[in-house]
């Protein structure tokens, strides 16, 4: 688990030489606008859709203008609230809660407009528009999520890092980032004593030494670096963090944390010292419940939205080999509980008894089984 330091936006000219300031990936400034246009078209469609409804009979040309500012605004919002900020926008649950905050301005600022006669609209567009804009915002962040994922899971639009330190908190580190290439990291290289990278298990990207971390940062491309705190000095953490920044290189520091989810995690300080607190873990006895509401809601819409598409998988499926369209899965649930699941066949017939003689070659260290040319 890393908590991210400071990110900050690089407009800085080409690397010259070694340990000189980091060059921006020209694919961030794409993504930026990129979701930037979409958040844009989405909301000028949930004003377009509000507006044809409402209770004011106007034409689209005269539409236009309150359309236009209350995207301007709804934009400006989204930006305000650091939703194209990255440490902001990797974590759904706060970027959903955020999205929700933006709304319900955007609304409070529609029914402004509405009230002092700025613009041309009734509550009732103002009410739905605000609706319509987090239907839309949400659905489209959640789209662009999935295909950014499977994109940098490509290999595509991942931010090259370098780890600072080498302990066992740097090995778990590595592990994650190359078991789960959708979070858009590839580590290229780590700085520490060598002997502690070879005891690590990191001696096949040992760079050189932590003092010289700047340089390599520099050396290699990469635009930010993951700083082990538990395995160096304070003072060398402090040094190292205001001379990455002022080589304008995304710094993230590792809390030495495991386990513990996000939602417990607040930034404090104490004085001037920058601290983490860690709430307790409480159970909620409403969440449960509203979480599975949501779960059957959202499955019953989607399942009747996308049923020409399955059907149409199904057939296909069928036709291709005659097996059976559906297949059957054991997956483990709360509580390390077993519970079924289904799912359109993608794989051979008998892929789970050929899944027994590749097991020697699966490219993944762990349980879940990965192969780049499998023959399922």
């Amino acid at each position: 688990m890393s908590i991210a330091f400071d990110i900050q936006k690089v407009k800085g000219g080409p690397r010259i030489g070694l340990g000189a300031a980091v060059r921006p990936k020209a694919g961030s400034a794409l993504l930026r606008w990129s979701i930037r246009a979409t958040d844009g078209l989405l909301l000028a469609l949930a004003w377009t859709l509000a507006l044809s409804g409402g209770t004011t009979q106007t034409s689209l040309a005269v539409q236009v203008l309150p359309i236009a500012a209350l995207t301007a605004l709804g934009l400006g919002l989204i930006s305000h609230n650091g939703l194209y900020l990255a440490r902001v926008a990797t974590m759904r649950t706060v970027e959903h809660a955020l999205i929700a905050r933006v709304c319900g301005m955007l609304l409070g600022g529609g029914a402004i407009l509405h009230l002092t006669g700025l613009l041309d609209l009734s509550a009732t567009e103002v009410i739905v528009g605000s609706g319509l804009s987090l239907v839309l915002l949400l659905a489209g962040r959640t789209v662009y999520r999935a295909w950014i994922a499977g994109a940098r899971a490509a290999g595509r639009f991942t931010q090259e890092v370098v780890l600072v330190g080498a302990d066992h908190g740097a090995t778990e580190l590595r592990s994650t980032l190359d078991e789960h290439p959708e979070l858009g990291y590839a580590v290229v290289g780590v700085v520490a004593d060598r002997a502690d990278a070879a005891a690590a298990g990191l001696d096949d990207l040992w760079l050189g030494n932590v003092e010289d971390a700047p340089t390599w940062v520099g050396a290699t491309g990469a635009t930010g670096a993951i700083i082990s705190t538990s395995a160096l000095d304070q003072d060398l953490v402090n040094s190292l963090t205001k001379t990455l920044l002022a080589q304008r290189c995304h710094v993230h520091l590792s809390t030495g944390l495991t386990g513990v989810h996000q939602r417990r995690l607040r930034s404090v300080h104490v004085g001037y010292e920058p601290l983490v607190y860690v709430e307790r873990p409480e159970a909620k006895i409403l969440q449960p419940m509203v979480k599975r509401a949501m779960d059957l809601t959202m499955a019953a819409v989607l399942t009747l939205v996308t049923a020409p598409v399955l059907l149409a998988a199904a057939i296909a499926i069928k036709l291709e080999d005659r097996g059976p369209i559906l297949f059957r899965q054991q997956r483990v649930g709360l509580d390390g509980e077993l519970f079924p699941v289904l799912k359109l066949r993608t794989m051979v017939t008998d892929a789970e008894a050929v899944l027994e003689k590749l097991r020697d070659q699966n490219e993944r260290h762990c349980p879940l089984f990965k192969l780049e040319h499998d023959p399922r």
